[in-house]
């Protein structure tokens, strides 16, 4: 009886030993939250790094990155609370991030060491005497989406697919065709009026009246000889021109002799005046010999015989210009 009473003795000295030991075991815990783990660019997000450390430890101050991977540290606070028998350590971190995709906080480890017997800390990293040891946290994932996140395949752009072609509707066909039509009308209009502009500019009436007007000038010791020949030369060709109207009409006198004999109508000996008249325009212009008076006598009658002969005379004559009879001194000035 006696050995029983000291057994259960025993064991409830050893229970009251126990429950004293594990109620004096030190509490270490060190953790890290995030205020949201999905964030949009450039929106902030806050860490907190929590630590409670029992009384009799010291922390050591802990090394930080500056920056996180992507995640860039804005703005970095801390905090000590001491209780009766912990210590709270908090560091709070601002965070951001300039690249969409998902960034990793790296796990933290904190440096603990013992306070030495008289309980006051030593500045700086522990010695051998005290006892040391580490609290690492668990690393984190921020999410960070970007503006381009729907059209991002993983790391990649994603392809682009080929152009889808609208329907043809009826409005799109009517616009067209007035399109087109606007720009062949725009186009008939401008050659008609090219047109009429030539035929203005070539008519049979015009060259009468020129001719009658130039003559009269002459007559009168308006102008020169020499511009006189000049001028007639250039009425030739325009009437050339009207009966040709593909003719080339800068050519040389031997081209247009050429010319004017394989027409097959030669009786009015057209290439015999317009020779005659193209060879005196040659003379003065590459020898220097002005046409005489009674060259240009002969130039202005054969001409007139040209624009007669050919049919060319206009019924209406009242609107022709008639030829001047003022007769010109044969010893005039060229």
């Amino acid at each position: 009886m006696t050995c029983c009473k000291l057994a259960i003795a025993i064991m409830y000295c050893l229970m009251i030993l126990s429950s004293a030991v594990s109620g004096s075991e030190e509490k270490f815990i060190f953790t890290v939250t995030a205020s949201q783990h999905e964030v949009k660019i450039a929106e902030p997000v806050r860490l907190a790094f929590t630590a409670h450390i029992p009384t009799g430890w010291e922390l050591a101050p802990p090394l930080l990155p500056e920056d996180f991977g992507d995640l860039h540290l804005i703005n970095s606070t801390e905090s000590t609370s001491h209780l009766a028998e912990q210590t709270i350590w908090t560091q709070q971190l601002i965070l951001e991030g300039y690249a969409g995709g998902e960034h990793r906080v790296p796990a933290i480890t904190l440096l603990l060491y013992s306070l030495p017997l008289n309980g006051e800390p030593q500045p700086g990293q522990p010695t051998s005497a005290q006892r040391v040891r580490q609290l690492t946290s668990n690393p984190l994932l921020i999410q960070v989406r970007s503006s381009r996140s729907s059209f991002l395949g993983g790391n990649k752009l994603r392809p682009i697919y080929n152009q889808v072609s609208l329907p043809w509707t009826w409005r799109r066909t009517l616009g067209t065709i007035l399109v087109l039509i606007c720009i062949a009308l725009s186009i008939w209009l401008v050659r008609k009026f090219v047109e009429s502009l030539q035929k203005r500019a070539t008519s049979h009436r015009r060259l009468q009246n020129d001719l009658a007007q130039l003559n009269d000038d002459w007559l009168r010791n308006k102008i020169t000889n020499s511009a006189t020949l000049v001028e007639l030369v250039v009425l030739l060709k325009q009437w050339l021109y009207t009966r040709d109207p593909g003719l080339q009409v800068e050519r040389t006198t031997t081209e247009w002799k050429h010319h004017l004999q394989t027409q097959p109508d030669n009786s009015l000996n057209i290439e015999s005046v317009a020779t005659t008249i193209f060879a005196l325009a040659d003379r003065m212009n590459y020898v220097g010999i002005p046409p005489s008076t009674s060259d240009l006598h002969s130039c202005f009658q054969e001409t007139r015989r040209l624009f007669a002969e050919a049919g060319d005379e206009i019924s209406d004559v009242s609107t022709v210009k008639t030829f001047t009879s003022i007769p010109r001194e044969s010893g005039s000035g060229p």
